[in-house]
């Protein structure tokens, strides 16, 4: 059987405009929003595909969701409003005229949100008031989180090596057939490569872990998902993988998302110990758990594939973005002892 090689599938950007623009007498009748006059893409997130929606009654954001399964839509909204209900400063979508948060078009699940004006920092300007404020919320997250008793409920999902080989072989076949690659696909191939050989050599399985999954997460949690102003955060969005899990996991996962995303440097770890403090003085965490969080971190990014994925199969390009984090990111975690990284940060 010959593999043939196909096109990535993405609509062009004028293709897109004019699918939404069949959406415009469903909003009329959900919304009633007589007239709707633009949407315009938004460059956020890497997985995203969300727009701006101005209309003649004043500016929305329109969020599409990758899943498509109802229940996990319900979820996202369930955990949307538990934490908003709780006073954390989330951005709740508008309810349309059957009171639900979510609507279904052409397949796919979307939520219309009010448009808020704000700002993400970036880790350049990442302040120790603004490390502050952020690991302050984070903890804040995880003590209501904790106290989260709804069941049965999604739990976060983590790579094994079922579903590594799974994906893993199926992107190296997509990269064989083709005759030469790009720039941008020669670095996936490299990333591929790296993960597998970090496949290879590892002898550890979820079940060898013993984190809790019995908090309610925002997901994910980090600087790009989050507003702020004057070094203080001020709204949080994109909930759309908020699930059960362990709350040290979370924290590890924040902490090199804020903290180490430009590198290993020592105002890097100056920073992470800052966060890591912060956090413990609202939300304690043993050192036994922590270093068996960024075991469990790293473990997860050797096994996932989401970026590779998004741009060879769906054609997300935002994707792109964040390719050379994880590279570097697994590079110096593979190299380094990992308790001793813990207890760098830990002191």
């Amino acid at each position: 059987m010959v593999y043939k090689s196909r096109e990535r599938m993405s609509y062009s950007r004028m293709d897109k405009q004019h699918e939404l623009e069949t959406l415009t007498p469903l909003l009329a009748d959900l919304f009633e929003i007589s007239r709707v006059l633009d949407y315009e893409f938004m460059q956020s997130g890497f997985m995203s595909q969300n727009y701006r929606v101005n209309t003649s009654i004043g500016s929305f954001f329109l969020k599409r969701y990758r899943d498509r399964i109802n229940t996990v839509i319900h979820e996202i909204k369930f955990g949307e409003q538990f934490f908003a209900d709780h006073g954390l400063p989330i951005i709740l979508p508008i309810k349309d005229r059957y009171q639900r948060e979510a609507f279904l078009f052409q397949g796919s699940w979307y939520s219309l949100f009010p448009f808020v004006h704000g700002t993400s920092p970036m880790r350049e300007q990442m302040t120790d008031e603004l490390l502050t404020s952020i690991s302050t919320l984070l903890a804040k997250f995880h003590l209501i989180g904790s106290t989260f008793s709804y069941r049965p409920f999604q739990m976060i999902r983590i790579g094994n090596s079922r579903k590594f080989l799974m994906e893993n072989v199926e992107l190296d076949r997509w990269l064989s057939v083709k005759t030469s690659l790009t720039q941008a696909e020669a670095q996936i191939q490299e990333l591929l490569v790296l993960k597998r050989r970090l496949f290879e050599a590892t002898t550890m399985t979820p079940s060898d872990f013993h984190l809790s999954y019995d908090c309610l997460l925002h997901g994910d949690f980090q600087h790009c998902n989050l507003f702020t102003k004057n070094n203080e955060v001020t709204h949080v969005f994109d909930l759309e993988r908020t699930a059960l899990g362990p709350a040290s996991y979370e924290l590890v996962r924040a902490i090199f998302m804020d903290c180490f995303e430009d590198g290993w440097e020592e105002q890097n770890f100056t920073d992470a110990r800052l966060y890591l403090n912060n956090y413990q003085t609202h939300c304690t965490i043993s050192k036994q758990e922590f270093t068996e969080a960024i075991m469990y971190y790293f473990f997860n990014i050797i096994h996932t594939s989401w970026i590779e994925t998004n741009y060879l199969i769906y054609g997300v390009e935002q994707s792109l973005a964040v390719l050379d984090r994880q590279k570097n990111r697994l590079l110096y975690l593979s190299t380094h002892d990992l308790r001793e990284l813990s207890e760098t940060i830990w002191t």
